[in-house]
């Protein structure tokens, strides 16, 4: 049970993108705690030193709150097992409002001797998530923890002592970005790779959470206006995410018209509330190409008659033309299709004819001979037939049912 607590524990912080280590007095990994911000600073004994702090702090049973002196939060707690095999947990880091700009003015007034690296340790401060209240994250941790425990959890305070940190560098010493910088690009980098391969592959809760990941690093402005600062993110994105949908072999018309949407939507935006879900909507939508146009199972020859059928459905197709169009013969077409989708030729273009059909029998009042003519049929009859065998009832049933329950459903609302 206190395993699983535990692992129910990382995979929330996971979504967070807040870090959750464990370590054992006999065996300390300490460079991993803080990002590497100390080993910059200063020596690997300081680090340790952080560590035995930590370590007298996190009782068990208790919840220790730990501020740096750069204004950085730990949360720290420790199982209740013996000395010599107990495991220590530290939460974090983790900023509150103000925190960074406040970090980095310490850094500069206490450190001189790394204020030409001050750019560059922003990252380090954009790397750390941010949270908009102390508060309601150590409630949201506490509530965890005392299931894990099965006990009321004791929330202590402490800070660390700004004697635990010595420079132990001096500026021309250092000839290259420190680590700490480059581990927050990298990882940065890292969680946008990883992101872009979930939307290539549609995984829409995957490329959520990457996002929401990757967002925690915080991007340094690029423009002094700052709703054309996030817009230009989101044209980046934007542009990302339809080489990451074309990569996963969906055909460029749809991934156009779905580009130009999302492009214009936000240079259209005029606030920053209009802004605010945009990138989650773009990743959804984006996913959602992959997982209805994507082609990527299927051969070269089998691609093309999909995609042939699905942009010009209206037009006259058969499996005797589309196998002429690739100079092979019909019945090893129809053989190929139907082994790599489960459906005939015939049966596929029906599909595609028939979902057309009803995006017009639900978004206008054309009569149904036109519309059967917009989607490819000939023959009113025999688009009416193929209706009632894919929907259960004729193209004339289907509208007469749709307006019923609309009507209903404005009474209801009037009621």
């Amino acid at each position: 049970m206190l395993v699983d607590g535990l692992e129910l524990l990382q995979a929330i912080l996971k979504t967070q993108g807040i870090q959750f280590l464990c370590w054992e007095r006999a065996s300390l990994e300490t460079r991993e705690a803080d990002y590497g911000l100390r080993s910059f600073l200063g020596t690997e004994q300081t680090v340790q030193s952080m560590f035995s702090v930590l370590e007298q702090q996190a009782l068990p049973g208790s919840l220790c709150v730990i501020r740096d002196q750069f204004l950085v939060t730990y949360f720290l707690f420790s199982l209740p097992e013996p000395m010599e095999t107990a495991r220590y947990f530290c939460i974090g880091p983790v900023l509150f409002p103000g925190d960074a700009d406040a970090g980095l003015e310490i850094l500069s007034e206490e450190l001189p001797a790394f204020s030409s690296y001050l750019n560059s340790l922003q990252e380090y401060y954009n790397r750390i998530p941010l949270f908009s209240s102390s508060d309601q994250l150590l409630s949201i941790l506490c509530s965890i923890l005392q299931k894990v425990f099965r006990e009321e959890i004791r929330i202590g305070t402490a800070h660390l002592p700004a004697s635990s940190f010595s420079p132990g560098l001096s500026a021309t010493a250092l000839h290259t970005p420190p680590q700490v910088t480059l581990s927050a690009l990298e990882d940065r980098y890292r969680l946008e790779d990883a992101m872009l391969e979930a939307v290539a592959a549609g995984n829409t809760a995957q490329a959520l959470q990457l996002h929401y990941a990757f967002n925690q690093h915080r991007i340094e402005s690029r423009s002094q206006d700052a709703l054309r600062d996030r817009k230009n993110l989101l044209f980046v994105l934007n542009t990302l995410l339809r080489k990451a949908v074309q990569k996963g072999a969906v055909h460029p018309v749809h991934i156009d018209a779905c580009s130009r949407r999302f492009a214009i939507q936000i240079e259209q935006a005029a606030s920053f509330r209009q802004l605010d879900d945009l990138s989650n909507q773009m990743i959804r939508r984006y996913c959602l190409l992959v997982q209805n146009y994507s082609m990527q199972k299927y051969s070269p020859l089998v691609q093309y008659c999909l995609n042939t059928i699905d942009l010009h459905f209206q037009e006259p197709l058969s499996l005797h033309t589309l196998a002429n169009s690739c100079s092979v013969s019909a019945s090893y077409l129809s053989g190929l299709f139907r082994k790599e989708t489960g459906n005939t030729v015939t049966q596929y273009i029906h599909l595609v004819r028939v979902r057309h059909s009803l995006m017009l029998l639900n978004t206008t009042r054309l009569p149904v001979q036109e519309i059967a003519a917009a989607c490819g049929f000939q023959d009113v009859n025999y688009f009416t037939r193929v209706f009632r065998q894919l929907q259960e009832k004729s193209p004339r049933q289907y509208r007469e049912d749709l307006y019923s329950s609309i009507s209903k459903q404005n009474a209801s609302e009037r009621i």
